[in-house]
């Protein structure tokens, strides 16, 4: 798809052009936690609904945004979300909730999908936050501070228990 090309070319020069400043924070002291992932209609929220509310329950602000490949209408979610109409043939974002989620500066952004995706990079590249936590990808080394090894286990569960020990 021309439009996947163009869009990971723009992602590259986000990537390089982003200066924000990444740092860890100590879990404790984090206030602001962004929430990022993909979701089809196979997909099951009860993990990450989980994981928000843990987080919550930590008194974190937690702010979510979904990539549903298909038609909004096709779910009934409480999520900020967008979809493929939200993206311009030159691979611009034009939804407000993806402009505002990119200029948050979160202390921590987890994506919590298993496998990348060129969409979701392109808000990581551009994204403010202080440390965006991811599943280990030997190629995405740029887009992450700190990459948890999957192997089987659960992902989120994982990335939450290596977050919550930081000092």
């Amino acid at each position: 798809m021309f439009v996947s090309k163009f869009l990971s070319i723009r992602v590259k020069s986000w990537l390089r052009r982003n200066k924000t400043q990444r740092s860890t924070t100590a879990y404790t002291s984090a206030k602001r936690i962004g929430v990022i992932f993909c979701i089809d209609k196979s997909d099951i929220t009860t993990p990450i609904e989980d994981f928000v509310h843990k987080l919550q329950n930590d008194n974190k602000e937690v702010d979510i945004l979904a990539y549903f490949p298909h038609k909004r209408e096709d779910y009934n979610h409480r999520y900020d979300c967008f979809t493929p109409q939200n993206i311009s043939f030159w691979g611009n974002f034009n939804a407000s909730e993806i402009t505002k989620f990119i200029d948050q500066p979160f202390d921590y952004l987890y994506h919590i999908d298993k496998k990348p995706s060129t969409i979701i990079d392109g808000i990581l590249a551009q994204s403010k936050a202080k440390c965006r936590i991811g599943v280990y990808e030997q190629d995405h080394a740029g887009y992450y501070e700190l990459m948890v090894n999957a192997n089987g286990n659960d992902h989120i569960q994982e990335m939450y228990n290596y977050t919550s020990i930081l000092n």
